[in-house]
């Protein structure tokens, strides 16, 4: 294996601009379908009867600031200031189970909606404080990262751990669903982690790749830099460019992945976050359902991820966000 400089700082040189979820391929293709964008704009325009108040749910908030953590306090604090609103609309809401939550610039601000009726059943139960708890605290970082995507993209040690979260998951289905294993499925977990670091900060190297923080194998330098090549040589950041790659790995075996990978992903790890392989502002709500044992997320997921998400989340709490 290529020798890595453990000074993590050293790894980051710039950060790339991350897009909108507008911009995004998998978001591009479900408002094809199921016209997301002009449900969203539909529920913002005709909601107000629908927003949830502070004053409707005191009770459920007092046990979130119970149980949450410091970023969760901070997410009530928004919502009761009114930047973070909650619509509760299981009579005519269009909008997908897929868009649990959605981040806007307006003229006052950055704003977040989370939709509450895609992650719990009954707004006013204490029983599913859990995922209002994982919801407002995945919000709230989407917010802040709106705010200062540079502030997160800069920081070695949080994209390190967040990295960790997202290629597990991005593997997750292939493992569970297709049995994927052994060489092949080492070097489908590096060609994610190589993926990831280039959503992040544009092209990479095998310098810049900490391939060996995640993987236990031992790594031959020349699949490294073929890894590496393939990746840098993808376009766009569209999520089915990495898929195209994966697929080299036996493209016999794996020529239905791309027509097959989004049902293994919901089925493994949950319609509310699958915008998050190609937007993080909802990587955060996998970190915060794993960190709080929400049925939101695969429970299997839920457990490989955890240890990086708290530690992600540390990293998070004293960065003071």
């Amino acid at each position: 294996m290529v020798e890595f400089n453990d000074t993590l700082d050293q790894i980051i040189t710039e950060a790339a601009e991350l897009p909108k979820l507008s911009q995004t391929s998998i978001f591009q293709k479900f408002d094809e379908i199921s016209h997301i964008a002009d449900a969203v704009r539909n529920e913002l325009k005709n909601g107000d009867k629908y927003v949830v108040k502070p004053a409707d749910m005191e009770e459920l908030l007092a046990i979130m600031k119970l149980n949450g953590s410091v970023i969760v306090k901070k997410a009530i604090m928004l919502y009761q200031k009114g930047d973070i609103i909650i619509i509760n609309n299981k009579e005519t809401s269009q909008i997908p189970a897929v868009l649990p939550y959605i981040v806007t610039t307006t003229k006052d601000g950055i704003k977040c909606y989370i939709f509450a009726d895609k992650v719990v059943s009954n707004i006013k139960s204490t029983n599913e404080f859990r995922n209002m708890i994982a919801v407002m605290e995945a919000a709230y970082l989407a917010m802040q990262i709106t705010s200062d995507q540079k502030r997160f993209t800069m920081n070695a040690q949080l994209i390190l751990s967040m990295c960790d979260c997202w290629w597990r998951m991005v593997i997750a289905p292939m493992e569970a669903k297709m049995y994927m294993k052994g060489d092949n499925l080492t070097k489908a977990s590096m060609y994610a982690i190589a993926f990831f670091y280039k959503m992040i900060h544009g092209e990479v190297s095998v310098g810049t790749v900490p391939f060996n923080r995640f993987l236990r194998d031992k790594i031959e330098t020349g699949v490294q830099k073929q890894i590496i090549e393939d990746i840098n040589q993808t376009q766009t950041n569209a999520f089915f460019s990495l898929l195209e790659c994966i697929k080299k790995i036996n493209p016999v075996r794996y020529k239905d992945l791309d027509t097959k990978y989004i049902t293994y992903f919901t089925q493994t790890c949950g319609i509310n976050i699958l915008f998050s392989l190609e937007n993080i502002q909802y990587l955060f709500l996998l970190m915060s359902s794993a960190i709080y044992k929400t049925p939101l997320t695969g429970y299997s997921l839920n457990k490989i991820v955890q240890m990086p998400a708290k530690r992600a989340q540390t990293v998070l709490i004293n960065m003071n966000v």
